[in-house]
C-alpha cells in the first residue's frame, strides 16, 4: 500500500512538473502572439505612413515638374514671341521616364502647324539660348553671376517684321532688344561676343578687339 502511495505521489510530481512546463510554454506563446500582434499593428501603421509618403512625394515631384516646365515655357515663349513678333510660337515640354532616368523633350508650336514638332533653323537658336537662360533662373539654389553669350543668334534671318511700338525692324534687331529686356527682367550683367552691329549698338559698353 505504501509503495502505491509513493508511486502516486511520484506521478503527481511528474504531472505537476509537466503542467508547470506547459504553463510556461503557454505564457511564452501568449507573449509571442502579443508581440506579433503589436508588430502586425505597427506594420499596418507603417504601411499607411509609407503610402501617404509616396503620395506626398508624387505630389511634390509633380509640382516640381510643373514649376520647371512653367519656368522653361515662360522664358522661351517670351523669347520666341518677342524676337519673331508672333505669339503663335510656343514651347511644348514633354516629361517621361526611361527606366530610372527622367527625360525631358522640347518641341515647338509654329504658325501653320497644329502639332508640336522639333524646331529648326533660327528657331532652334532662339530656343537654345532661351532654354539656357531659363535653366539658370529656375535652378535652386539660385546661380548668381553674369551671363556670357558667344555670337548669339548668328543665323537669325533678317526678316522684316512690323511692330506697332518699335516700327519696322529685323529679327536680329529684335533679338538684341530681347537681350536688353531680359537683362532688365533678370537684373544680370551680360557679356556678349559678337560681330553683329545690332548687339554693338545696344551695349552699355563696347570693347573692340582687332587682330594684328
Amino acid at each position: 500500500m505504501k509503495e502505491q502511495i509513493l508511486e502516486i505521489e511520484k506521478r503527481l510530481q511528474e504531472l505537476n512538473a509537466s503542467y508547470n512546463e506547459a504553463k510556461g510554454e503557454h505564457a511564452l506563446l501568449v507573449k509571442q502572439i502579443s508581440q506579433s500582434e503589436d508588430k502586425l499593428e505597427q506594420f499596418e501603421k507603417n504601411k499607411i505612413l509609407y503610402k501617404k509618403s509616396v503620395e506626398l512625394l508624387t505630389i511634390v515631384e509633380q509640382h516640381s515638374k510643373d514649376t520647371v516646365i512653367k519656368g522653361f515655357q515662360t522664358i522661351v515663349d517670351y523669347a520666341l514671341s518677342y524676337i519673331l513678333a508672333n505669339d503663335e510660337y510656343k514651347l511644348k515640354v514633354a516629361c517621361d521616364r526611361r527606366g530610372s532616368l527622367q527625360t525631358i523633350d522640347f518641341n515647338t508650336l509654329t504658325p501653320g502647324n497644329k502639332e508640336p514638332h522639333k524646331p529648326g533653323g533660327f528657331v532652334t537658336q532662339i530656343l537654345s539660348l532661351a532654354l539656357r537662360i531659363a535653366l539658370i533662373e529656375i535652378t535652386r539654389p539660385k546661380i548668381e553671376g553674369f551671363l556670357i553669350f558667344d555670337e548669339p543668334f548668328k543665323d537669325v534671318e533678317q526678316i522684316k517684321k512690323i511692330d506697332k511700338e518699335l516700327g519696322v525692324i529685323g529679327n536680329l534687331k529684335r533679338a538684341s532688344q530681347f537681350l536688353q529686356a531680359i537683362n532688365r527682367k533678370l537684373n544680370r550683367q551680360m557679356i556678349i561676343v559678337s560681330h553683329k552691329q545690332e548687339f554693338i549698338d545696344m551695349a552699355d559698353k563696347a570693347i573692340e578687339i582687332k587682330g594684328d
